[in-house]
């Protein structure tokens, strides 16, 4: 569309007001071309309350007041999403020599097609070539690669101090035996070298059953769990107070290095949290650079960049908040190193779906903001 012919209006004395169209991007500060001669003041209505010029000032009705000065380079800025035309009139007053005021007006049209707006919006999409797609891909895996490695060393760091062998020097008093317990729990009654062995650490649970597998031969009471309940504590006989004793030991020393399985633990979820977001990640970018072919590396980034960080801290939260029994309807807390890495890799995965879990719970137990 051509501009239309600039108009000029000879007034008494001399006055002239001439305007042109204008064509605008949305969003961008819009120049108005007016020009006068002979005008001492200029009134701009039409302008829509949500608009504004960047110079004069805008009267109760709506209006604006300009100076000459204002006009040589006044400009109006229009909302991002508007489009369409936009009507204003343009008012020139001037004093006569008479002594007589002289107004004269011109029609002034502003045009911002919807057209402007979607040519915004593709400049926004910034296409990448093969060799970034390609280097993108590379970086994906690379660190998806890295990762893997990392969990395996650290899964097995965690496997062989969680199956760490506790041994204590013990000899089984004369007149008693042990019945058959856990896998993990062994007595070595070889002459010289008696001792008690388990393999991992000892629980509440655990330590009652290992005290219940000691019987007096000839003397055996058990209940439905297999825990000799002839004797309490505070009955017991020297013999199984010593025994006992010694599974207490063996108790705390099979927690000696309890921190140190903690922490493994914990980076293992963390890892475990990254590998699942990683996944999700890869399968993503296959889909945005191979099927829609429209992945835009200057706007996504910050995505790719931080979805580990955010995979590792939604894996360690994960292994907190359902060990806290929070996401379980029973309150019950399965046990077992497989379990928890299952959760924690499906949680990176669906770390969307999880943190609007943990929004909602939030909500529940804060309330929502107001």
């Amino acid at each position: 569309m051509s501009p239309e012919p600039a108009k000029e209006v000879v007034s008494p004395d001399n006055i002239s007001l001439k305007v042109e169209p204008a064509f605008a991007e949305a969003g961008k500060f819009i120049p108005l071309n007016i020009k006068i001669a002979n005008v001492d003041k200029v009134i701009i209505s039409g302008i829509p309350s949500t608009a504004y010029l960047d110079f004069g000032k805008k009267n109760g009705n709506g209006d604006w007041e300009l100076t000459p000065t204002d006009l040589s380079s006044v400009k109006l800025m229009l909302l991002p999403n508007y489009n369409g035309k936009l009507q204003l009139v343009v008012k020139a007053t001037s004093q006569l020599a008479s002594g007589n005021t002289h107004t004269i007006s011109e029609k002034l049209e502003v045009t911002v097609s919807a057209e402007d707006v979607m040519q915004i919006f593709q400049k926004e999409f910034t296409p990448v070539t093969f060799w970034q797609k390609l280097l993108a891909g590379i970086l994906l895996i690379l660190t998806t690669v890295v990762v893997a490695v990392l969990w395996f060393n650290v899964f097995s760091e965690y496997g062989a101090l969680s199956s760490k062998q506790a041994e204590l020097r013990f000899k089984l008093p004369d007149g008693y035996t042990l019945r058959s317990g856990p896998v993990e729990f062994r007595y070595e009654a070889e002459s010289g070298k008696e001792r008690l062995i388990h393999i991992g650490p000892i629980d509440k649970e655990r330590k009652k059953i290992l005290i219940g597998l000691l019987s007096k031969m000839g003397n055996i009471q058990s209940d439905d769990d297999g825990n000799d309940t002839s004797k309490s504590q505070a009955s017991a006989t020297i013999e199984e107070s010593e025994y006992w004793s010694a599974i207490d030991n063996l108790t705390f020393m099979s927690h000696s290095e309890n921190s140190i399985v903690l922490k493994s633990l914990l980076l293992l979820a963390g890892l475990s949290g990254i590998l699942g977001v990683q996944i999700r990640s890869i399968i993503n970018f296959i889909g945005v650079a191979c099927i829609k072919n429209s992945l835009d590396i200057k706007r996504w980034w910050p995505w790719y960049i931080l979805r580990p960080v955010q995979g590792f801290l939604l894996g360690l939260l994960a292994v907190l908040i359902i060990k806290a029994g929070i996401f379980l309807p029973d309150g019950s807390v399965p046990s077992g190193t497989n379990w928890w890495l299952a959760i924690t890799i499906l949680v990176g995965f669906g770390a969307e779906d999880f943190t609007e879990r943990l929004r909602l719970v939030s909500q529940a137990m804060f309330g929502k903001t107001k």
